[in-house]
């Protein structure tokens, strides 16, 4: 059941701010409740960080109505994690990171659990302002087993309003026609030759590309398709791409 709840880890950085005051937009546009949530691991906060957040956040919920609570529990990051995701119902997980090395400094191991065992979507962005999400772009270079992330992505696209732009390689190009028949006009199916070889760069390089090219608003990766976490080498492109694109995580 839909809490209409987002989940927002946060240590008050700067990345954790970046990350609530996108969230907080992403509430306003898409008309959900927002729960900050503190692990207290030992490590003190920068007092002014913390009373900064809450201020704008008061702000943000004065002006716009917008639902927000704030609760800190004692622990290690990713036990505390998954114990808040299991005691309620979230729709999403939102997560910041300055880029690959920042989100391994911010939260370590952690981090890559969360995404890899989450029940629900976890985005994660970078430094970008929110903006609302027209077109995702989902890379498929195998279906196989992953009945369930085809389905969380189709729909979460729909509560979006987006266009989902699915790019597949030629193999998967059979399958294409049957999400097309399924989906309709909600699924953009992008056939062109996306294979390696025989084309400049690799699938990744190739799918970034495209969104660049067309402004797309998010990428989609489902970490069970090549059974394998979304910090294999190649899909850490995904995740931490140059052009700051928000990835939305379909695991577990």
């Amino acid at each position: 059941m839909s809490s209409n709840t987002i989940l927002i880890p946060t240590d008050y950085s700067d990345v954790c701010y970046n990350a609530v005051l996108y969230g907080l937009e992403f509430c306003r546009q898409y008309n959900l409740c927002a729960e900050l949530f503190h692990v207290d691991t030992g490590i003190e906060c920068d007092p002014k960080a913390v009373s900064g957040l809450k201020h704008v956040v008061d702000l943000y919920v004065q002006k716009f109505g917008i639902g927000v609570t704030f609760v800190e529990r004692k622990g290690e990051l990713f036990e505390t994690i998954s114990a808040e995701l299991s005691s309620k119902d979230f729709d999403f997980i939102l997560m910041g990171t300055p880029g690959k090395s920042g989100f391994q400094l911010l939260m370590g191991s952690s981090a890559s659990k969360v995404i890899d065992t989450a029940k629900i979507p976890v985005i994660v962005l970078q430094s970008k302002r929110f903006a609302p999400i027209k077109n995702i772009v989902w890379p498929v270079s195998r279906l196989s087993g992953n009945g369930r992330g085809v389905l969380e992505i189709v729909n979460k696209a729909a509560f979006f309003g987006a266009t989902l732009h699915m790019v597949f390689r030629s193999e998967g190009y059979q399958t294409a026609k049957i999400f097309e028949k399924q989906f309709g006009s909600q699924v953009n199916l992008v056939l062109k030759n996306f294979d390696e070889g025989g084309f400049v760069g690799t699938f990744v390089e190739q799918v970034l590309n495209y969104c660049r090219d067309n402004d797309l608003d998010m990428i989609a990766t489902v970490s069970t398709e090549t059974k394998m976490t979304v910090f294999d080498y190649r899909y850490e492109q995904f995740l931490f791409n140059i052009e700051l694109i928000p990835v939305m995580c379909i695991g577990g």
